[in-house]
């Protein structure tokens, strides 16, 4: 069974360009970084799913971690995912339909504010393995946190799904492990819902607790030595943060070759661009990052940005994938 899957935009954030100076090709000036969120709605099971929240909807709540480091370097434009939901999705896309947030990973770009407001309240939230151990506890018990410990409380109050991989598997021997099977480029996958047609990728090396999403949305007609295949997207989140470096991770600014990057571990992170890379070069899958601005140009040519749900199903039809080369 394939989905149904859309594309939102939720916020953008006002980057300098000397930041990201080594892959840049543009004059020296600031840009904006696109962020998105994703729509999935699984039939079989009558779900539906949002696949990270962008930036904060009110950035006066925010910590005053956050208020110091982010919102002292960054001009953040947060556009609410839930709004979106609700001004422009069908009766049965609704924030009140969505049964869990799935988070790529737990940075303030994609977390939002935990799906505590605009009718996400009662969503449960699915998160990488790793990745509440990396983020708690919060803000006021860690004053240099980014994220309140109301954000994943650890009470039992929400319903926190994280996926997990025995301590001792990772280090990553190919092959299952608890739920866990090769899948094309990458180690360790899971079927999400037992029916092939959505996979959590792991995926480390921007943060602890990295996924991605392999979502199917086509069904080909395979029979035949002229059959066609399945066509995917998969939701890379900031596996990397431009199409250039899909195209060259060795590119990628980190340690040693540079004094600072955007990745916590910069060896695995190449790794993972040059695995979401390998996916990339097969023509029935869609690599899109989360700040990938080449998909809001391919999407809303000559201005970039999109408005309300853009149905990402057909792309291969309307020629959205840029060329690798």
């Amino acid at each position: 069974m394939n989905v149904r899957f859309r594309q939102v935009l939720s916020g953008r954030i006002n980057q300098e360009h000397s930041a990201l100076r080594r892959w840049w090709h543009h004059s020296n000036k600031d840009f904006f970084l696109r962020v998105y969120t994703f729509l999935l709605t699984h039939p079989p099971s009558n779900t539906t799913y949002l696949i990270d929240l962008g930036i904060h909807p009110n950035l006066s709540q925010t910590t005053p971690f956050f208020q110091k480091t982010v919102l002292k370097n960054f001009d953040c434009y947060p556009e609410s995912p839930a709004d979106v939901l609700r001004h422009h999705g069908s009766p049965t896309q609704q924030p009140e339909e969505v049964r869990a947030v799935l988070f790529t990973h737990l940075h303030f770009d994609h977390f939002g504010d935990g799906a505590q407001s605009g009718g996400l309240g009662h969503a449960e939230l699915w998160m990488g393995p790793g990745s509440v151990a990396k983020v708690r506890p919060g803000y006021p018990e860690n004053p240099e946190a980014a994220m309140w410990s109301s954000d994943l409380p650890s009470d039992g109050s929400r319903k926190i799904v994280e996926f997990s991989i025995p301590e001792d598997e990772e280090d990553g021997e190919r092959g299952r492990v608890f739920g866990w099977e090769p899948l094309g480029a990458f180690e360790r996958a899971c079927d999400l819902f037992g029916d092939a047609s959505v996979y959590l990728v792991d995926a480390p090396g921007h943060m602890l607790g990295h996924v991605m999403v392999l979502v199917r949305v086509r069904i080909g007609r395979g029979e035949g030595e002229e059959g066609e295949e399945d066509d995917w997207v998969l939701i890379a989140g900031d596996c990397f943060h431009h199409a250039d470096l899909l195209r060259e991770p060795l590119r990628t600014a980190r340690p040693p070759q540079s004094k600072s990057g955007m990745h916590g571990d910069g060896r695995l992170a190449v790794e993972m661009m040059w695995r979401a890379r390998a996916m990339a070069e097969r023509k029935n899958v869609w690599v899109i990052g989360a700040h990938d601005e080449e998909v809001g140009e391919a999407l809303n040519e000559g201005k970039g940005d999109i408005q309300g749900l853009m149905d990402l199903r057909n792309w291969r039809e309307k020629g959205w994938k840029r060329n690798l080369r």
